[in-house]
């Protein structure tokens, strides 16, 4: 499996806290069947300070402790970027940490305020993908506007975001109403990834292995396979083209 969202860099944001941390979650997603993970520490400069100079120091340090235990996974570093007015001169300049890329565009995971969707949250959206972003939305089913009405989703995926839900939630970490919201989205075809979204040891441990199991119960091993292995691999593994290049579908 591929494992697209994470915040596994160690005293970057509110994930891990320390390399010994890290070098936990590393084992554990390891253990997961997880084969290339991506650190996705928060682009969001209203609440962290995000620093490139210090995601790549941290970054440094990871790859070295990958390397000294011999852990077999690869790692990429990209960002959960915060869907905010003060992003867009970021993404103009070409400064958005990228997950890869989808169908030829760079691709960004993204997500929305922490409570609600904003007014103007569907116009920066718009913005970015005419600047040739391709988005990929982290967990919607968490956000509160989702859970009371999931057709508020319906312009984003009109306009050609890519969805990304969190196994937490249909595993029920995250209360009843995420979980039906996940179930829900699934059944109407609109997840095209499973992430663990995993931030520590205690409530926000790697569980992909389970959402694989859960969903290939419910749905049929061929999605499970396309949410945790399929599509995040092609975007974890994908690179600019030439325009004529051959493309991989997803679902």
């Amino acid at each position: 499996m591929f494992d697209l969202h994470s915040h596994i860099l160690p005293e970057v944001d509110d994930g891990a806290k320390s390399l010994a941390e890290t070098e936990e979650l590393l084992r554990l997603s390891v253990a997961d069947g997880v084969k290339g993970i991506v650190a996705t520490p928060h682009v969001n400069p209203s609440e962290y300070q995000y620093n490139p100079a210090i995601i790549e120091q941290a970054e440094l340090r990871v790859r070295a402790l990958i390397a000294s235990l011999d852990l077999p996974i690869a790692l990429k570093v990209a960002g959960e970027v915060r869907l905010s007015p003060d992003i867009v001169p970021m993404a103009e300049q070409g400064n958005l940490p990228l997950l890869g890329f989808y169908h030829n565009k760079p691709t960004i995971l993204v997500e929305f305020h922490h409570v609600h969707i904003l007014p103007g949250t569907e116009k920066i959206a718009e913005s970015l993908i005419k600047l040739g972003y391709q988005l990929l939305i982290a967990h919607p089913e968490r956000n509160s506007s989702v859970v009371k009405d999931i057709s508020i989703l319906e312009p984003f995926i009109d306009m050609g975001c890519l969805l990304q839900i969190n196994a937490g939630s249909l595993l029920g970490h995250f209360r009843q109403e995420p979980r039906d919201r996940a179930m829900q989205m699934l059944k109407k075809g609109w997840v095209h990834v499973i992430a663990s979204d995993t931030h520590n040891l205690s409530k926000r441990r790697p569980c992909l292995r389970d959402a694989y199991q859960h969903v290939a119960m419910l749905h049929g091993e061929a999605l499970a396979e396309q949410l945790c292995v399929i599509n995040p691999k092609a975007i974890f593994e994908g690179k600019k083209r030439p325009d004529d290049a051959g493309r991989e579908e997803l679902l």
